[in-house]
């Protein structure tokens, strides 16, 4: 299982983004314009494929596509300009 985690470049302290662990994450992306982390999670298991945000600094979770949408997600990218949705 992995947590993600903000830690300052010059010191050692980290802060503990999510308390819930993420199962397999095989890509992520980062949206700097509206502070908004998304990653694809494999899945530990058959069928446990998804799309997840985490909307910064509040740090709510959701899913945005499951495994119904999302068979075997590998790569991602964002494109954080408004009109490009």
């Amino acid at each position: 299982m992995f947590f993600f985690c903000r830690m300052n470049l010059h010191s050692r302290d980290r802060k503990q983004l999510i308390t819930t662990p993420v199962g397999n994450p095989v890509a992520i992306a980062y949206d700097w314009v509206h502070l908004n982390l998304y990653w694809a999670d494999g899945g530990l298991h058959s069928g446990d494929a998804r799309i997840e945000v985490l909307m910064l600094p509040a740090r709510w979770r959701r899913t945005l596509l499951n495994e119904s949408v999302v068979k075997s997600p590998t790569v991602m990218a964002v494109d954080p300009r408004p009109d490009q949705g």
